[in-house]
């Protein structure tokens, strides 16, 4: 009997030690990941060993590529930015039951996420999990591919606007693929900032460029590749140039003016969905960006200009949009009237020609107002009758005209004041290639044969101001 009850002792401290028993090991409820990477990776379906805690579960790829580009600094994405692939494993119990949880550390499981994103087809590598409980016998894996590290400003680049003009820029991309910066080029500085807000659709870029007080100035259009965003800027003159502005690292971010950026480092998750409107509003706040109405009109003081060749007027824009919208203007042939950004008419040769002036807002179709300009001959200039003191200097005669002890030639060179009458088309003397027209003529000072100072009277009627060493600029 004593032996009897031995025997049903160990059989019951037996069954007691089985019922406690900690799982060793689990199997995975299925092999089909859900999520983002399911499409590209699979749990290689066997038992899993646990040590010390961990385990390491085995995945294979089933598909080359992946939703996006893994590990790189998102081209035209944020500051520091990378795209983070996301494991997250459930341990469930007998019942299926979620006994505890573990997710994949960018920083703590670099090593292994570098091996399981490089696999080739059919290839596998592990990922290390913490199992978290001893009721563990089974589990189940889900994914996602998010962005990683989100900074307040993308990429700073810098480069070239046309053949010469030196620019730096800072761009953002928002996750809806709107786009937003900043940038100043060299002939104005950094104190003169000019805003930029578009879209990105795959690699191309169009951004719109706007002034701190809401004109909207021009336009980038191009692609981001190699580091660099190049394309081709228009201004709204119609006025076009090349770019070429590439990633610098080196580079001093650009912040929006007083648009506090630091506010968007705290937006994520659903947050990062109201980034364009979030961005939109505080531009539209600080009065960068105008917006137009339906009721909003312009007009133009003058419907219509009478002028000679060489005589100036100016158009106002009369308009109920906001102060400070962009106005750029045009003209129907420029060989007849031009007229500049600030509405200035300068009319150049005989004939008619319609000027127009635009206002682009934010949204909808420009806004147009046009003049009409008729352009007649000029008078000719009376020309100071010759004395017989001139000098021939062949393709010219120069007459002196003595002043205030100086005779007007030194050694039969023009030299104090004189008016010299072109024969034929010559530079103007001293100037790098101001080129007068026969019949023209020049009222100055002169020294050693060359222009000082003085008046160039043309055959248009334009009277042009010349010094020694100048450039005709049209």
């Amino acid at each position: 009997m004593k032996k009897l009850n031995c025997f049903i002792m160990v059989v019951i401290s037996l069954v007691m030690i089985s019922c406690n028993k900690e799982s060793k090991m689990a199997k995975p409820a299925t092999g089909r990941i859900n999520g983002k990477l399911g499409d590209y990776y699979e749990v290689v379906s066997r038992d899993y060993t646990f040590n010390e805690g961990r385990v390491a579960i085995e995945f294979k790829r089933i598909k080359e590529g992946l939703p996006l580009p893994w590990n790189n600094s998102v081209s035209l994405g944020y500051s520091d930015g990378c795209y983070e692939p996301q494991f997250l494993i459930e341990f469930m119990d007998a019942d299926a039951d979620v006994v505890s949880k573990d997710i994949t550390d960018i920083v703590a499981d670099r090593d292994e996420l570098n091996l399981l994103m490089n696999l080739g087809l059919n290839e596998t590598s592990t990922l290390t999990f913490t199992v978290g409980s001893t009721q563990a016998v089974s589990f189940k894996v889900s994914s996602d591919f998010i962005l990683h590290n989100v900074g307040p400003y993308l990429m700073n680049l810098s480069g070239k606007i046309g053949p010469t003009l030196k620019a730096n820029m800072s761009i953002a991309l928002l996750p809806d693929g709107s786009v937003v910066g900043a940038y100043y080029h060299e002939q104005f500085g950094p104190e003169a900032l000019l805003y930029l807000l578009g879209e990105q659709n795959d690699d191309m870029i169009t951004l719109k460029e706007f002034s701190s007080t809401g004109n909207l100035i021009g336009k980038f259009e191009g692609s981001y590749e190699k580091d660099a965003f190049k394309g081709v800027y228009e201004s709204f003159d119609g006025k076009k140039f090349d770019f070429l502005l590439a990633k610098d690292p080196e580079m001093t971010p650009i912040y929006l003016g007083n648009i506090d950026f630091a506010k968007f480092g705290a937006l994520n998750g659903s947050d990062m969905e109201n980034y364009e409107s979030f961005y939109k509003e505080m531009f539209e706040n600080e009065g960068i960006i105008p917006m137009a109405s339906d009721t909003m009109t312009i007009a133009l003081n003058k419907q219509e200009l009478q002028l000679k060749v060489g005589e100036v007027d100016t158009l106002v824009v009369v308009t109920s949009l906001l102060e400070g919208m962009t106005t750029s203007w045009t003209s129907s042939d420029e060989a007849v009237a031009m007229v500049g950004a600030s509405g200035v008419v300068r009319a150049i040769g005989v004939g008619e020609a319609e000027l127009t002036c635009n206002i682009w807002p934010l949204k909808g179709k420009p806004l147009t107002a046009s003049a009409k300009v008729t352009v007649e001959k000029a008078k000719a200039a009376s020309q100071p009758k010759p004395k017989s003191s001139n000098v021939n200097l062949g393709y010219a005669t120069y007459e002196p005209l003595p002043q205030s002890g100086m005779t007007g030639v030194k050694n039969g060179q023009p030299h104090g004041n004189g008016i010299m009458r072109f024969k034929e088309r010559h530079v103007i003397p001293g100037t790098q290639d101001c080129m007068a027209e026969p019949g023209e003529w020049v009222n100055g000072v002169w020294r050693d044969g060359k222009i000082n100072a003085g008046t160039w009277y043309r055959n248009d009627g334009n009277q042009v101001i010349v010094k020694l060493g100048q450039r005709y600029n049209k």
